[in-house]
């Protein structure tokens, strides 16, 4: 059992075992096959990422492939280009030197004379444009003063209006206050009163008789005060009682009321008494009034009130009561009628009292009727003539009064100085102090007010003092087309009378003659010489030709094209060839075919550069394709359709092109369909119904990147309906996957490719063909190499600036001009700055200037401060880069008295440069000496001594090769001791290519005298040029003239000879003609010619003097503002007033002079246009009308306000009744007579 036992276990553990092993061996396997997976994944995805990578770097490798291969096909053609255009220059200096060597001396006498003439030009116009900004910030001030002013008055008037309002409705509480305490007055009296009444009847009950007493009643004082305002008629009243606590400073006068009283068995009777009277009233029409009294008697009275002694009865316009002793008589609305005597009397038993009072109701002002401008006088049309004296008048009407405006043709000419405006009470004129041609136009006269608006316009017609023509062009400008580098030439034609001055503007910006680009102008023909085309000359030029009539315009469009890699020719890259304006030697012919024939258009055009030819047919570009081809024989130009259908008819013109201008001529094609003549033929032709295809859909040109869709569509019509054919590059298009072609019920055909490949390029035709005719249609496929999507990952490459042509250190002389050029280079386009010494360049001296990449700074007129470091500095947002040379300026070398021998290699150093890629170097010395010994016996021995030294260097590299240096050196000396004189020359010129040189001098020795100078006619070098001046100035007219021998001068204004005197001074000296004329008038102005003669012929330059009277009538900005202020106040009268010349102010009360009127002492201030009154203390006297009157020669004007004093209430009264009647501010000197005795107190108890 045992044994049993231990097998049985030893074969479980044996099991289990290897159980355990085949799981492990398993999992061992699963193990080993996902690595293995793992492994074989790894190696795919590495193996797809290089693949992917590679491609990407093909890509891109393909990419920078195609792109360094167009660098450097454009550098090679720029060097090209650069290379030939040295060589041309270089031969072209060294054919040119003997020539400019002779012009040099008389050239830079000329630059130095047009440089003097540009800097008076220059300040000239400083100084002119200094005077109009003063002149428009003059003007800006006044108009800003004006509307300061103005914003002031608003302000004050409102704060007036608002201090009126509040005085208003301070006035009616103080009147309910009043009321109400004269209320409690009255009831008090009126207790009192019964209560003595009662004590009196008890007392006279005691006696045994009845009799009479006297009883002193209330006395009650009335004082009036008047007080008027200065800016509208106002009129107020009110009522108060008086309670009189002291008045030391009046004399009261006292006035008593008093009654018979009568008392017997049955009381105490009285008879009535008025103790509250009636007052004379002045109120304004429409307002509300109530007459108040107040009356005592026993028994009651019985109140009736009377008007002009009429008994007022039951009439609703009047309202009556009577209660407690207080009668009132209301009027709810006043009118003029209303003024009368008005008296209330009272009736009892005992007797009768009354009281009348005066009220007179003034009749208010209408509402002022607003009425639109409108022109009682019109202008008139006028014509007169050049020089004299005009002016414009019109009438205008309106309510408020209009404001007026001038203008000329549109343009407000209100302040312009050339014309004087003069506004008064409607009356507006417009005046010409002296009719110039352009004063020709349309003038119109606009009047507005608030309601509405006016304009009345004339014409103005000038006749000149001679005939005048307006400007035209003889031949207009015509359109061009260069190639970049090559000379473009813009000619025209202009006539006028006066002969016209000619401008010109590039794309509506005026055109600045430069090194580049130049003008000239003979007779009537003007040009404009680009002398190398760049693609910003591109675009629209306009020549404007302007005269003292008018003005006319002609335009041209200019387009540059870019160099083809493929041009090599020099007349087709050279800017210093002389281009030709197209023409056409043999012109277009008619011509007439049968339909389906061969035709030929031929012409002969010739022009330089070769023109650009372009065909058009019925004003549409015609393709070359395989219908139509283009052919160039020499000169000769044709156009070939190799068959002409119906569809091909019409008109045809040629037009050539190129940098000097275009030429076209035109002929009309006919097509005549075939017909057979047999009559059976001719049956059956006019039984055929229908018609030719005809496409009412174009095809339309594509431009597509490789693997785009692109679709061709057209719509083709006829009867019967056509077949239709696609053919790619005349050959017939098979259907396949890659084309797929449709043809609609509507005619509509479709040629559609999925996925366009570099060999599907060309020239698509679709041809439609029935019984009845042909029809064809095309247009052209481009496809772009890459794909404009595939290109998104790569942005435009930035490159830091770089300078591909270096400047280096230079020596010069004196006096010289010197050039530092550099070429620059960067993307994005670096912005360049010169520095000097460390400091942006700034002054005349220097002349920055660039051309495409090439910069140049120009220092003219060297001194020794000009010696320093010269820096460029390009930066772009990438980087910066820095070229830095040194200048040194040299004394200019002279010899004086004895000549002094000057060592050959002295001369060399101070005329050689060193230069890093300079291509080209030249230098020249000369000077000349006079020696002049008298022994005093004899004749003076005269030595003449001269020395000219010239030097120059080219160097020319082609590629990688060796390059070629040459350099010459020519030396020329002169020396005259006595007779003749002696010409020494000496020329050597040396070639170094590598270390081999070669070497050729030439020495020639000549005696002669000094060759004798030609005679040459007078020349204006700088004309003289016409001004326009204001009145007052200094004016300097001058001109300088050129001949030999030298001329004599004659001046004119307007044909009367012009000599020196008075404020006119007239010179000639070194070669420069003036005049110069002190504090010119308008009579100064006119035409000043000036005439040159000598021997050879003669010159004349004409130019126009216009002078402007500059008078501009007084302006107030601010003006006088009425016033009521109280006695003893200081016051202050303040205005403004502009105007030139500056006009005189003077001050006047109540229309007499301010000195004549004002006794107390007063002061006026004047500072600048401010003018200010000032009285220390104001009275009664004062009080008036003040006027501000300014005058100067262009007019007048006036300011009036009115102004019052018053004097106020004591502090000392408490209570006042005070009625206060406001009337016209003229009458306040009367009112104010009058309060005294319109003034009654009561005399206080002690």
């Amino acid at each position: 059992a045992a044994e049993n036992a231990r097998r049985v276990a030893e074969a479980e553990a044996r099991r289990i075992a290897d159980e355990e092993a085949r799981r492990a061996a398993e999992a061992e396997a699963r193990r080993l096959a996902e690595e293995q997976m793992r492994k074989l994944a790894e190696a795919e995805a590495k193996r797809l990422a290089e693949a992917e990578t590679k491609r990407i770097a093909e890509l891109e490798a393909r990419r920078l492939a195609a792109e360094e291969a167009m660098r450097i096909v454009e550098a090679q053609s720029r060097a090209e280009l650069e290379a030939r255009r040295l060589a041309e220059e270089a031969a072209k200096r060294l054919a040119e030197a003997e020539a400019k060597r002779i012009a040099e001396l008389e050239a830079r006498r000329l630059a130095a004379e047009e440089a003097m003439r540009i800097a008076e030009a220059q300040r000239l116009a400083e100084l002119e444009a200094r005077r109009l900004a003063e002149e428009e910030a003059k003007r800006l001030a006044a108009i800003e003063a004006q509307k300061l002013a103005e914003a002031k008055r608003l302000a004050e008037e409102e704060t007036r209006r608002l201090a009126e309002l509040e005085a208003r409705r301070l006035a009616a509480e103080e009147a309910r206050r009043v009321a109400e305490t004269q209320r409690l007055v009255e009831e008090e009296t009126r207790r009192l009163a019964q209560e003595e009444l009662l004590a009196q009847k008890m007392r006279i009950l005691e006696l045994e008789k009845p009799k009479e007493v006297t009883i002193t009643q209330v006395e009650i004082p009335v004082k009036s005060v008047d007080v008027t305002d200065n800016v509208q008629e106002v009129m107020t009243q009110t009522i108060e009682v008086v309670k009189v606590t002291k008045v030391a400073h009046q004399t009261p006068v006292v006035e008593t009321i008093s009654s018979t009283t009568t008392i017997d068995g049955s009381g105490v009777w009285e008879a009535p008494t008025f103790i509250l009277p009636l007052n004379d009233t002045v109120l304004q029409e429409g307002s509300k009034f109530t007459f108040i009294c107040q009356v005592i008697g026993n028994p009651t009275p019985t109140v009736i009130w009377y008007k002009d002694g009429i008994a007022i009865g039951n009439n609703p316009d009047y309202q009556t009561s009577f209660k407690d002793g207080t009668c009132t008589l209301t009027i709810e609305e006043t009118f003029t009628e209303d003024s009368a005597k008005y008296i209330c009397k009272a009736t009892n038993r005992l007797g009768t009292a009354e009281t009348g009072a005066l009220l007179t109701v003034k009749e208010s002002h209408p509402p002022e009727e607003l009425i639109p401008p409108k022109f009682v006088k019109h202008l008139e049309p006028a014509f007169t003539k050049q020089g004299q004296k005009f002016q414009f008048e019109c009438l205008v009407e309106g309510h408020p009064l209009p404001t007026v405006q001038w203008f000329k043709n549109g343009e407000c000419i209100d302040n312009c100085p050339d014309y004087g405006i003069t506004y008064n009470n409607g009356e507006a004129i417009l005046r010409f102090d002296e009719i110039h041609l352009d004063c020709q136009a349309d003038y119109t006269c606009k009047a507005t007010n608030q309601v509405g608006m006016a304009q009345t316009t004339a014409n103005l017609c000038v006749e000149p003092w001679e005939k005048t023509e307006n400007p035209f062009f003889t031949i207009p400008l015509s359109n061009v087309m260069a190639r970049a580098g090559q000379k473009i030439k813009l000619e025209c034609e202009v006539s006028g009378l006066p002969t016209p001055s000619l401008t010109w503007s590039h794309n509506g910006k005026p055109v600045k003659e430069t090194r580049e680009l130049k003008f000239q102008s003979e007779d009537n023909h003007h040009t404009l010489v680009i002398s190398e085309a760049f693609p910003k000359d591109a675009g629209t030029y306009v020549a404007t030709a302007l005269n003292d009539v008018g003005e006319s315009t002609s335009t041209c469009n200019v387009t540059v094209k870019g160099r083809l890699p493929t041009e090599t020719s020099d007349s087709e890259l050279a800017s210093d060839m002389e281009p030709i304006k197209p023409s056409i030697q043999v012109p277009l012919k008619d011509i007439s075919v049968f339909d389906g024939k061969t035709v030929q258009l031929d012409c002969v055009i010739v022009g330089q550069p070769e023109p650009e030819v372009i065909w058009y047919h019925n004003d549409k570009p015609v393709k070359e394709s395989a219908d139509f081809q283009l052919l160039f024989q020499g000169d000769r130009c044709s156009l070939i359709i190799q068959e002409a259908f119906a569809e091909d008819a019409g008109d045809y013109r040629v037009v050539a092109l190129n940098s000097a201008g275009e030429a076209s001529s035109k002929c009309t094609l006919t097509v005549t369909p075939l017909t057979d003549t047999a009559p059976k033929d001719t049956q059956e032709e006019k039984k055929v119904t229908g018609s030719p295809p005809k496409f009412n859909k174009l095809l339309s040109d594509v431009l597509a990147s490789e693997e785009d869709r692109v679709v061709f569509e057209a719509n083709v019509v006829g009867e019967p309906r056509p077949s239709v054919k696609w053919l790619l590059n005349n050959d017939d298009i098979e259907l396949n996957q890659h084309y797929k072609l449709s043809y609609d019920e509507d005619g509509t055909v479709k040629l559609e490719i999925e996925k366009i490949l570099p060999e599907d390029k060309g020239v698509y035709t679709v041809k439609a063909s029935n019984s009845n005719g042909d029809a064809k249609c095309f247009a052209q496929l481009i496809v772009k190499s890459f794909k404009p999507t595939e290109a998104k990952e790569y942005e435009e490459i930035k490159t830091a600036p770089q300078f591909k042509e270096l400047f280096s250190d230079r020596q010069a002389f004196e006096d010289t001009t010197i050039k530092f050029e550099c070429i620059v280079s960067g993307k994005p386009t670096p912005k360049v700055k010169w520095l000097f010494n460390e400091e942006a360049v700034s002054g005349k001296a220097f002349l920055v200037s660039t051309s495409g990449e090439r910069q140049v700074l120009t220092i003219t007129n060297l001194t020794k401060e000009n010696s320093g470091t010269i820096t460029c500095i390009a930066e772009n947002e990438v980087g910066k880069a820095i070229c830095t040379a040194t200048l040194s300026v040299k004394p200019g070398q002279t010899v004086m008295g004895e000549p002094k021998e000057v060592p050959a290699q002295e001369l060399v150093d101070a005329a050689s440069y060193s230069s890093k890629r300079e291509v080209f170097v030249q230098s020249s010395t000369s000077s000349k000496s006079t020696v002049v010994t008298n022994s005093g016996t004899a004749e003076p021995d005269v030595q003449t001594h001269g020395y000219i030294a010239k030097d120059s260097q080219t160097i020319k590299q082609v590629n990688e090769q060796t390059p070629e240096v040459q350099e010459s050196h020519f030396r020329e000396e002169y020396h005259k001791v006595g007779e003749p004189g002696v010409i020494q020359e000496h020329s050597m010129s040396t070639v170094q290519i590598g270390e081999a040189s070669k070497i050729k001098e030439t020495t020639v020795s000549a005696s002669h005298l000094p060759v004798q100078r030609k005679t040459r006619p007078p020349k204006f070098t700088s004309p003289i040029v016409g001004k326009i001046v204001d009145q007052g100035v200094d004016v300097l007219l001058e001109g300088i003239i050129d001949g030999s021998p030298t001329p004599t001068v004659k001046w004119e204004k307007n044909g009367v000879p012009l000599v020196s005197g008075g404020k006119i001074t007239v010179s000639y000296e070194l070669n420069r003609v003036r005049v110069e004329i002190k504090d010119v008038g308008t009579s100064d102005g006119g035409r000043y010619t000036c005439t040159a003669v000598n021997e050879a012929g003669s010159a004349v330059s004409t130019s126009d003097l216009v002078v402007r009277k500059t008078v501009f009538p007084p302006v107030f900005g601010r003006r006088l503002q009425a016033q009521v202020v109280k006695k003893g106040d200081r016051v202050h009268m303040d205005v403004e007033v502009t105007g030139t010349p500056t006009p005189t102010v003077t001050w006047f009360k109540d229309d007499k002079p301010i000195k004549e009127v004002l006794l107390q002492p007063y002061k006026i201030l004047v500072q600048g246009n401010s003018h200010t009154l000032i009285i220390e203390n104001a009275d009664f006297s004062h009080t008036g009308k003040y006027m501000v009157k300014a005058v100067n020669d262009g007019g007048e004007a006036q300011s009036i306000a009115d102004f019052a004093v018053f004097e106020p209430t004591p502090d000392t009264m408490v209570e006042v009744v005070k009625t206060v009647v406001f009337e016209d501010v003229h009458k306040h000197e009367t009112l104010v007579s009058e309060v005294p005795s319109t003034t009654r107190v009561r005399q206080p108890h002690q």
